[in-house]
């Protein structure tokens, strides 16, 4: 059986991983008794990308090394819808809306992961079924909600960040130069920065704790999960710079082991 999954493989799954990387090639590859599952979903029928990530790679040996070179176009990373085929979710097969189609774009729900796990992930899974549209829709609303939320945070960190700058810069000339003031300590410079730095520091952190108090089964960025009161407003910019500008779920180091 294994010649044949072999030879099978150099064919018809030449883009697979070969069989010996398989825990149970017979199953996957044999074109007699080839199977295949539905990706895990939660209760409304919406994909679960890590659950489903973790669930493709158990079919494989720990030991098997994934095809990846992000400077080779046949291994290079590319993008996974977890809820595919596109044409199913074009706005013709719904009366015209474009609900299911931008819910399909969400970030949430694409990856990117090396060519041959993607090829996989189509190889062994069936077409998810599409989900209501009441809930795409309000899964889509929350999301675009959440994502307003980060901006917003996300400039009001920019602007702590500034008047903190701006704060360190004045003590340290007034450290260099105290001739330039009266006294030694320049009370009202001080006063005054240090109340503009406040002033952000507490609308950033006051936007946090109501960014948190959004319902947890919301698409929100699991970084707002590394963000807490004590964080300096610098380290937010970059987390939430990137959580607010992100096109989708990074899974390549998880599958091999190192940054896309």
């Amino acid at each position: 059986m294994m010649d044949r999954l072999l030879a099978s493989s150099m064919q018809s799954y030449a883009h697979l991983p070969p069989p010996d990387a398989w825990k149970e090639p017979d199953k996957w590859l044999s074109p007699d008794n080839r199977q295949k599952f539905y990706a895990p979903i939660d209760d409304r029928g919406f994909v679960l990308p890590d659950d489903t990530v973790e669930t493709v790679l158990d079919l494989f040996h720990d030991d098997y090394e994934w095809p990846y070179d992000k400077d080779d176009p046949t291994t290079k990373p590319d993008d996974h819808h977890f809820h595919w085929e596109m044409d199913s979710y074009l706005p013709v097969h719904h009366l015209g809306s474009t609900i299911p189609m931008a819910f399909r774009e969400l970030a949430t729900n694409r990856g990117l992961m090396p060519r041959q796990f993607h090829n996989v992930i189509h190889h062994v899974t069936y077409e998810p079924e599409i989900p209501d549209l009441s809930d795409m829709e309000q899964y889509l609303r929350s999301y675009v909600l959440a994502k307003h939320a980060f901006l917003r945070l996300f400039a009001t960190a920019k602007q702590a960040v500034t008047a903190q700058r701006t704060f360190s810069v004045r003590r340290q000339d007034i450290l260099e130069h105290p001739d330039r003031i009266k006294g030694d300590y320049d009370e009202v410079g001080e006063a005054f920065h240090a109340q503009q730095f406040n002033k952000y520091f507490t609308t950033y952190q006051q936007l946090i704790l109501a960014t948190q108090n959004i319902p947890s089964d919301n698409p929100v960025f699991s970084d707002i999960d590394r963000i807490n009161r004590r964080l300096k407003p610098h380290h937010a910019v970059k987390i939430l710079g990137l959580a607010a500008t992100r096109k989708y779920v990074n899974f390549v180091p998880l599958i091999v082991g190192k940054a896309a």
